[in-house]
C-alpha cells in the first residue's frame, strides 16, 4: 500500500535473460497489467518515447563502459491506453565477483503532476515576465514622453524670455526711430529749397528711416510668434480703427481730419489693390502724427489723414508736408 500511495516501482532487469520482473506498482506506473512472470525487457522499453529512449539508452550504455554503479533520468513514456507520463528512474547496476555485470535494479517513479506543476509555473514566470517587460517598456516610454513634455516647454519658455527681450528691444528701436523720422522729416520740410544737396541728404536719411522700420516690425513679429504676412486692407477700416490713437498722439489743441476713400478692401479710387502689413500701416501713422505733433508747437496745425496718404498744414510755419504710401 505505501509503494502504490507513493506511485513507486520497483524493478529488476537480469541482463543475461534480458528480461524484467517487478512489483505490481510498477506495472501499473507503465500502464501494464501486474504480473509475477517475468517478461522481455522490450515490453517495458518500447513504451519511451523515441527522443528518451535513445537518451535512456545511451546513458546506461555510459555506466557499462565507465564502470559505474549508478544511474538516473526523467523520461516519457506513452502508455498502451495512449496516455503520456513522466517518469524518474534510478538503477544500480550489480557486478558478479569478475566484475562482468549481472543485474540492473531500480525505482521508477511517476513524476507527471509534479512535472505539469513545473511546466505552469514556468508558463506564470514567462507570463510575469512579459508583463514586466511590457510594464517596464510602458514606463520608459512615459518617461521619453514627460522629458519630451519638458524640453517643450523649457523651450517655449526659453522662446518667451527671448521673446519679451526681443520685444523690449525692438520697442526702444523703434521708439529712436520714431524720434529720428520726426526729427529728419521737420528738417526736410524747413530745408531752403536753394540747396538742393542738403533736401537730397535728408531724403537719403528719410529713406534710410523707412528701410530700417523693418527691423523693429520683424523683431516684434518674432516676439509675437507672427510671420510678416502683407494682405490685402480695408483701409478705410483701418484709418477708423486709428483714429482715437492719433487724436490721442496729437492731443486736443491740434485738429486731426479724416477722409475715408470711396472704396474699400485695398482700393483707392481707380488704383489696384496692394498688399500691406497691418501692423506697418498703424506704425507709420504714429510716427507720422508724433512727428507732425513735434513739429506743430504752438498746437494750431491741422493733421488729414486722406486714405493711404497723410498731408498736414502747419499753422505755426505755414509749411504744408505730404507722406507717400505706407508699407
Amino acid at each position: 500500500m505505501a509503494e502504490q500511495s507513493a506511485g513507486n516501482g520497483v524493478w529488476d532487469i537480469d541482463l543475461a535473460t534480458q528480461t524484467v520482473r517487478g512489483t505490481p506498482q510498477f506495472w501499473r506506473v507503465m500502464g501494464l497489467s501486474p504480473t509475477e512472470e517475468a517478461l522481455p525487457i522490450e515490453a517495458t522499453r518500447r513504451l519511451r518515447l523515441r527522443e528518451d529512449g535513445e537518451r535512456a539508452a545511451k546513458g546506461f550504455r555510459a555506466i557499462l563502459d565507465n564502470h559505474a554503479e549508478s544511474f538516473e533520468m526523467e523520461y516519457r513514456i506513452r502508455r498502451p491506453d495512449g496516455e503520456v507520463r513522466w517518469i524518474f528512474g534510478r538503477g544500480r547496476l550489480v557486478r558478479d565477483a569478475t566484475g562482468r555485470p549481472t543485474r540492473y535494479s531500480g525505482i521508477d517513479i511517476d513524476v507527471t503532476e509534479r512535472k505539469a506543476g513545473e511546466a505552469a509555473l514556468a508558463d506564470l514566470n514567462q507570463a510575469l515576465e512579459s508583463r514586466v517587460r511590457e510594464r517596464t517598456m510602458a514606463l520608459e516610454a512615459e518617461m521619453a514622453r514627460r522629458a519630451e513634455a519638458e524640453e517643450r516647454l523649457h523651450h517655449v519658455q526659453r522662446m518667451e524670455t527671448i521673446g519679451r527681450l526681443t520685444g523690449g528691444i525692438a520697442h526702444d528701436f523703434n521708439n529712436l526711430l520714431t524720434v529720428i523720422s520726426g526729427s529728419v522729416e521737420a528738417l526736410e520740410r524747413h530745408l531752403p529749397d536753394t540747396d538742393p544737396r542738403l533736401r537730397r541728404f535728408a531724403h537719403a536719411a528719410k529713406q534710410g528711416v523707412d528701410r530700417a522700420t523693418t527691423l523693429p516690425n520683424r523683431l516684434l513679429s518674432f516676439a509675437r510668434r507672427q510671420a510678416l504676412e502683407p494682405k490685402l486692407l480695408d483701409i478705410n477700416r483701418l484709418i477708423l480703427g486709428m483714429s482715437d490713437l492719433v487724436h490721442g498722439t496729437l492731443g486736443e489743441a491740434i485738429s486731426a481730419e479724416m477722409r475715408l476713400g470711396g472704396s474699400s478692401a485695398g482700393f483707392r479710387g481707380s488704383e489696384p489693390a496692394r498688399k500691406r502689413n497691418p501692423q506697418s500701416c498703424s506704425q507709420c501713422s504714429r510716427r507720422y502724427a508724433r512727428g507732425w505733433q513735434s513739429d506743430d508747437r504752438d498746437g494750431q496745425g491741422k493733421l488729414r489723414r486722406n486714405g493711404a496718404r497723410s498731408e498736414g498744414i502747419c499753422k505755426n510755419s505755414g509749411h504744408r508736408f505730404r507722406t507717400g504710401d505706407e508699407r
